[in-house]
């Protein structure tokens, strides 16, 4: 039996950072919590429908902060879930953490609920560049956090940083990726800035000192060879891992597998549909509660089309895959214009053709968007 994942969208802030374009805003008042709150939970309910006949091995609370909102809820939105699908026997159960929202009350409830697995956003230990962002927190609340998650036996902690800051350099990010390590944490995510339109970023974004593509290139090689040094193992072109403490939910989309989105604005992709819910937390709420939800940017993917996805996001994954693999796993054949497209990427260097294996080579992976575009086209 396959298991698939659900993703749970807390979309509440205690402020909108200056480069965030995602579906988050700040809560006019606890009551508007409370009411989207109750809409989730008759969203979970509604969308059990969903997984029957399936196990879930993984659910992410992502957000917006979860852990801004209080812990009852996130220990409702828990039980919940269990009571509505059926979970897998060591399901992983994650939660999405801002270090200045988070108290140990709040962690204490989360290990009740079974929460065993943390993301952090710190991204980055250095003030003067979490001002910059926008961020609520500081350094001090980021490592304090992290301290307290292992002190409570956390073995799953996972720490988020960007890099490519405006006036970041090279000793900067070193000093932010030697943080993170000596931090103890067990997985770390890497993510280069990128400026969103409708941010307040992009209104400034002629007048930030960004970093040109060669000097995130260069960050994004620093940081490959200092984590593989420090035995965290680069799994994904923006994950490293120590082992056995990769991201199971993060696994369910690099492998094209099925994940039900629960909340304003989340994405399913299951029977070969992919859709989201309303992003408007007022029309997502009147769906709930007449208990019947629409389905926006709903595109039903061809076998082609499933083909061409799944493979551009397993090239994500270090490990690579097989054409035989893939090809059991679509239970259709690879079409020749494919095959030759990866050819020609391994002719060029970009892809390595090991033991039958196709996989990202170092030069690859700083060019994964072009790849990609390639098969898409």
């Amino acid at each position: 039996m396959k298991s698939l994942g659900i993703y749970v969208h807390i979309p509440f802030c205690v402020k909108k950072c200056d480069y965030c374009n995602f579906n988050s805003q700040v809560p006019a008042d606890s009551q508007q919590i409370k009411q989207y709150i109750n809409a989730l939970l008759l969203d979970i309910q509604l969308s059990s429908v969903l997984g029957q006949n399936q196990e879930v091995g993984s659910v992410y609370l992502g957000g917006g902060t979860p852990s801004f909102i209080a812990a009852k809820y996130i220990s409702l939105i828990i039980t919940r879930i269990r009571q509505c699908f059926k979970l897998t026997v060591n399901p992983e159960l994650a939660i999405e953490v801002n270090p200045s929202s988070l108290s140990e009350q709040k962690l204490l409830v989360y290990q009740q609920a079974g929460i065993n697995r943390v993301s952090v956003g710190a991204q980055s230990f250095k003030n003067k560049y979490l001002k910059l962002l926008g961020r609520p927190h500081n350094p001090r609340q980021a490592l304090i956090a992290l301290k307290m998650f292992k002190a409570h036996g956390f073995a799953n902690i996972s720490v988020d940083l960007i890099y490519g800051l405006p006036g970041q350099s090279l000793a900067d990010w070193q000093d932010d990726l030697q943080a993170a390590v000596d931090s103890g944490v067990s997985h770390i995510s890497l993510y280069d800035l990128v400026i969103e339109k409708n941010t307040p970023f992009y209104n400034i974004r002629n007048k930030l000192k960004l970093a040109d593509n060669d000097l995130q290139g260069v960050m994004y090689k620093k940081a490959d060879n200092f984590l593989i040094k420090n035995k965290f193992k680069h799994y994904e072109i923006s994950s490293f891992a120590k082992k056995g403490r990769e991201s199971k939910h993060n696994l369910i989309y690099w492998n094209n597998l099925e994940y039900i989105g629960l909340g304003a604005g989340a994405y399913s992709y299951v029977k070969g549909e992919r859709f989201s819910k309303s992003r408007d937390l007022k029309q997502y709420q009147q769906q709930a509660k007449k208990a019947k939800f629409k389905h926006y940017s709903s595109e039903v993917l061809s076998s082609r089309k499933s083909l061409e996805e799944t493979l551009i996001l397993r090239l994500r994954l270090l490990g690579g895959f097989s054409l035989e693999n893939m090809e059991k796993a679509l239970e259709q054949k690879i079409p020749q214009d494919i095959i030759q497209v990866l050819n020609q990427f391994v002719n060029q260097g970009f892809i390595l053709l090991r033991n039958n294996r196709y996989k990202l080579s170092k030069k690859g992976l700083l060019h994964y968007d072009t790849i990609a575009s390639e098969f898409l086209s």
